[in-house]
């Protein structure tokens, strides 16, 4: 008869709880009006060709994909993915004209070396005179000779031979027409343009399923924080779901193609001076379609950091997008005002980051990174242990180090920088708190348990934390004073 030695020694074996991973900020959306082939909510994706075969390879979501996936780095470099996800709305539309087939008149057409003709763009009249289009030999040649003349229009040859004038804004209030000319040859006549047998379509307003209805429908059962859209949608549902991301943990963006929406009445300035910093608007005045690309691109190489290395932060200032070309309208006056307005820009100069209430592109995704992690850190604190955090100093120490913990990451990262702290506010002891931030660049801090009040120690609740960060920032640009003698 033996006895076991549970009888003197007895031991039980536990596993460790696991946590919640950290989120992971470089998973981005397309939020797409494509119809796919599949029927799920949504799908994710690492590479363009599987987008390709599920929408086809000439869609506007494959080639949103390529633009994704083309840059270097991109979403895949921070361990992040695409997530497409299908929506049942219908785009906005811009207003147009559109010629009947040019062909007989095209000889007519290319001998014109004074023509003019008056395009009237959502109420603005437009001359245009002295046009030459003998230097062209076709259509399209025509169309690139007005599309010089028409910034603010997209001129497109359609049908082989008609002639197509959109406006490179959408929703019912646009529409384009045209007019005789005053001087010279007149392009509207029945020999030239023949406008009296032309066909002009108002626009119209995006409709069905809202970019906020889709966010609704999917909640939680997918994670993105970064997202743009295929859906083209006029500036006041724009601006209604800047309003609505505000509220949220994700980041918008958008694009603009009117050098009209640089101005100070436009949808831009809403957006700016109500300080919605999670939206972040690219002017790209080449096309809709290619401002949407241009986007997608930009999104990419934002999300791309590798929050768990070393100087792995990046801004976008200054950064070249893959398959993208500069803006050729962009001048030093629309800088002037896409800086007003807190307007991203890509231009011979790269890409140019502009601020909406002092945050940038990439601070918008450095404070949702931050944010989410540190939430995920607490969380972990309080689930990883297999017996209790106890209210007590060492239960608060705990705490505030799994906080720092993420604040030292940020160090790492160079999201945050020591520094000096420039504000009146502080917490604490403010000698203290001042020489945290200027030699580690971020301060934790709780009042002491002992002072809790008896209700939230009832409650079983932490002391407020409190945490003081200095963002490293990023140098955009340099003034040089030289001083020269013979």
């Amino acid at each position: 008869m033996t006895i076991g030695l549970a009888n003197i020694i007895n031991v039980s074996l536990s596993s460790v709880p696991t946590g919640l991973p950290n989120p992971n900020i470089n998973s981005i959306a397309l939020f797409t009006n494509d119809v796919p082939s599949f029927t799920d909510e949504y799908k994710i994706y690492i590479n363009s060709t599987l987008v390709a075969q599920d929408f086809g390879t000439n869609s506007v979501t494959a080639k949103c994909a390529e633009s994704i996936f083309a840059q270097s780095p991109n979403v895949l470099s921070g361990d992040g993915r695409l997530v497409v996800i299908p929506m049942n709305g219908v785009n906005a539309i811009s207003g147009l004209t559109t010629t009947k087939d040019l062909t007989p008149n095209l000889g007519n057409i290319l001998a014109v070396s004074d023509g003019s003709i008056k395009v009237n763009v959502n109420g603005v009249q437009l001359e245009l005179a002295d046009i030459d289009f003998t230097k062209a030999t076709n259509i399209e040649g025509i169309a690139d000779i007005l599309q010089q003349k028409l910034v603010n229009v997209i001129i497109e040859v359609v049908d082989t031979n008609k002639l197509k004038f959109s406006s490179k804004k959408v929703g019912v209030s646009q529409n384009i027409t045209l007019v005789s000319g005053t001087t010279g040859t007149d392009l509207y006549g029945a020999n030239f343009f023949d406008i009296a047998n032309a066909t002009t379509i108002s626009g119209a307003n995006a409709s069905g399923e809202s970019i906020s209805d889709t966010i609704t429908r999917i909640g939680n059962t997918v994670e993105y924080y970064g997202f743009t859209t295929t859906l083209q949608m006029e500036d006041d549902i724009v601006t209604s779901l800047a309003s609505t991301v505000q509220a949220i943990d994700k980041a918008f963006f958008y694009y603009a193609s009117d050098t009209n929406d640089l101005e100070p009445t436009a949808f831009t300035e809403t957006i700016n001076s109500a300080s919605q910093t999670k939206t972040k608007i690219l002017f790209y005045s080449l096309s809709r379609t290619q401002a949407l690309y241009s986007c997608c691109a930009s999104l990419s190489r934002l999300f791309s950091a590798n929050f768990a290395g070393s100087n792995t932060s990046i801004t976008l200032h200054l950064k070249t997008l893959a398959n993208i070309v500069p803006d050729p309208v962009i001048d030093d006056n629309l800088i002037t005002k896409a800086k007003e307005r807190g307007v991203d820009v890509y231009t011979n100069l790269h890409y140019i980051s502009y601020s909406v209430a002092g945050d940038y592109a990439d601070t918008i995704v450095h404070k949702l990174w931050f944010k989410l992690t540190i939430q995920i850190a607490g969380y972990n604190f309080l689930k990883t242990t297999n017996t209790k955090v106890p209210q007590t100093p060492r239960g608060m120490e705990g705490l505030r180090n799994s906080y720092s913990a993420v604040c030292q990451q940020a160090i790492n990262a160079n999201i945050l920088a020591p520094n000096n702290w420039n504000s009146i506010d502080t917490f604490g002891d403010p000698e203290t708190f001042r020489n945290n931030i200027r030699d580690k660049g971020y301060y934790v801090y709780n009042i002491p348990i002992s002072e809790q009040s008896q209700n939230d120690r009832d409650d079983r609740k932490a002391p407020l934390i409190q945490i003081a960060i200095k963002f490293s920032g990023a140098i955009h640009s340099s003034t040089v004073s030289i001083f020269a003698e013979n």
